[in-house]
């Protein structure tokens, strides 16, 4: 403190001890405390302003930090930020790509996708969501299926209302399946149906309370002929599963040709929706056509080897799917090869096996007598277990082909029972596992999942071919560069101008169709995916402690003096109001 300093604080001490003395000295002894309270506040408010009384306060992130406005951003929440954080600079999407500045990155609303991220000059994000609002957040099917096959659409729903809400699929003015979605909550849901019809359609998927419609949303996909594959069945004996298979095979569209074992080198033979031909060898020629070979371990085991050998190179170099029944702990070494090993279950009662199918299917309880499980070695991968994880089929790769080995002898019990489902979803897992891979020259994506217009679309296309990619929507070329270290991938870009069907060909004459959505569909799916993008992307880039600590500067600041003289003059106040009343 200064000379003159220690003087004012002087002074006010000795004003005080002689306010202090006159209070005491005084007869009237009522509200004496008060008058000294008074009497020491009115001289200490004189000391402060030689004395500035200072403290310090945090500034918050003064000049690193920044605000990024997305869609959806509440106001409110922006604006209480602003207030903690007055220097802090706002931007929207496009003025911050402009700028160079690295800041710590405060984002309101749904946030960007992955691809918008990797153009921003972040370099720490903090995300603040908005609440998401009421409708379809996430949506899954496949766009382009075969013909009899079932469209299973998958997603969730958010349901911020207190009521019921009834999600359906349509399709050409008819209701085909239909879910409802309960109050309050999110929740998956899964709609399916069998489109009657080949070539292109938009579905459309409906959310409604009653019948007031909340939301309705575009389903586009594609149905192309499907070619029916060929089955071969090799049966060591006739019994009810073979049946059944083999009706349950030509039911379903596939051709068939069967040849059962009745004695030594006797066979039955059976041929669904095929000319005959001769089966009673195993050879290349018979080979040939097929796509799938189911057999018996057994039939298997009682083949010639050079039998064995033809079926060996068929799947090894052609790609022929083996799928093997494994009905005896004994088949052809051949076809393991040390992927698997066959096991009888050590409960040799009757059990009830409770089935998973790949992917979230679940078939109807089987029973089983002395049932067998699969001991998966390295190579082979399960398929389907049952609900103790034991394997009861393995698929490995062999060659160009697939080998897939299935312990079920009695599958034939779900048909019997009326369980058809079960039974299709068993069979179906089997053979497209083992189903031979049809070789295409092109494949073709899209990126992203909802390509909107006059937004940035990425085209992909897989092509082997020492010549540039060329392709053309609509007699507009699109550009394709091939990737430096992929040179059989060939991207992209194209902006669409207009909603709806786009067909994109190639100089080769190959089409391929994909469906420009308008900016207004899927709102809510595309801001959950953007939320999802944000928050993994901000956990990448968190700001470091020695970020935090260099960005909160403190500053120091002073107590107002007009604040001392209020003080000053109330005390006054009181004491002249306090002597007057006396």
């Amino acid at each position: 403190m200064t000379a003159v300093q220690y003087s004012m604080v002087t002074a006010c001490l000795l004003l005080a001890a002689l306010l202090i003395w006159l209070e005491v000295k005084r007869q009237n002894k009522a509200r004496l405390l008060w008058r000294i309270i008074a009497s020491v506040s009115a001289a200490a408010s004189l000391a402060f302003p030689a004395m500035p009384i200072a403290f310090h306060t945090a500034e918050g992130n003064m000049k690193n930090e920044a605000v990024l406005l997305t869609d959806g951003y509440s106001k409110d929440s922006v604006d209480a930020f602003l207030k903690q954080n007055r220097h802090a600079a706002v931007y929207t999407k496009d003025a911050y790509e402009q700028q160079h500045e690295r800041y710590n990155l405060h984002v309101f609303g749904y946030g960007l996708s992955a691809d918008e991220w990797q153009t921003m000059p972040a370099s720490g994000i903090f995300f603040h969501p908005s609440k998401l609002g009421n409708g379809i957040i996430s949506i899954g099917y496949k766009k382009q299926i075969s013909s009899g096959e079932t469209l299973a659409v998958q997603g969730r729903f958010n349901n911020t209302t207190n009521k019921k809400i009834k999600l359906a699929l349509s399709g050409f003015g008819a209701g085909l399946d239909s879910v409802v979605i309960g109050p309050n909550q999110q929740q998956r849901f899964e709609l399916n149906t069998i489109p009657k019809f080949i070539g292109r359609a938009v579905y459309d998927i409906t959310a409604a309370v009653n019948t007031d419609t909340l939301e309705q949303e575009p389903l586009p996909f594609e149905v192309s002929p499907a070619k029916p594959l060929t089955i071969l069945l090799l049966a060591a004996y006739p019994d009810f599963e073979n049946k059944f298979l083999q009706n349950w095979l030509y039911e379903n569209g596939y051709v068939v040709a069967a040849r059962t074992t009745i004695s030594r080198n006797k066979y039955s033979y059976a041929f669904f929706d095929t000319s005959k031909f001769p089966l009673d060898k195993i050879t290349p020629g018979v080979l040939q056509p097929f796509d799938v070979l189911i057999a018996d371990g057994a039939a298997l085991a009682a083949l010639s080897r050079q039998e064995l050998f033809s079926i060996k190179n068929q799947v090894s170099d052609k790609g022929l799917g083996l799928v093997i029944k494994t009905d005896s702990t004994q088949a052809p070494a051949i076809f393991y090869n040390g992927n698997c090993a066959v096991a009888p279950s050590s409960n040799h009662n009757k059990q009830i096996l409770s089935v998973q199918l790949p992917g979230k299917d679940t078939a109807s309880a089987l029973p089983a007598e002395d049932a067998a499980f699969i001991k998966v070695n390295s190579g082979a991968g399960a398929l389907i277990t049952d609900a103790r994880k034991n394997v009861l089929a393995c698929h490995a790769l062999y060659g160009n082909g697939s080998l897939v080995f299935s312990t079920f002898r009695n599958s034939y019990y779900w048909m019997l029972s009326g369980d058809k489902k079960s039974y299709q979803l068993l069979w179906s897992s089997l053979i497209g596992e083992a189903a031979k891979k049809e070789k295409v020259n092109r494949q073709w994506s899209v990126q992203p999942a909802f390509p909107a217009v006059n937004q940035p679309v990425q085209l992909t296309a897989e092509a082997i071919s020492d010549m540039p990619f060329r392709a053309a929507i609509d007699s507009s070329a699109v550009t394709y560069a091939a990737q430096p270290f992929l040179p059989f991938e060939w991207t992209g870009i194209y902006r669409p101008s207009n909603a709806g069907w786009q067909p994109l060909t190639s100089s080769g004459g190959d089409i391929c169709w994909f469906y420009v959505f308008d900016k207004n569909d899927w709102r809510h799916a595309r801001a959950w995916q953007r939320m999802n993008d944000t928050h993994n992307y901000a956990l990448l880039n968190k700001k470091q402690p020695a970020d935090a600590a260099l960005n909160n500067k403190m500053s120091k600041k002073t107590v107002p003096a007009i604040y001392f003289f209020v003080v000053f003059m109330c005390c006054c106040i009181f004491l002249w109001i306090e002597k007057k009343l006396s």
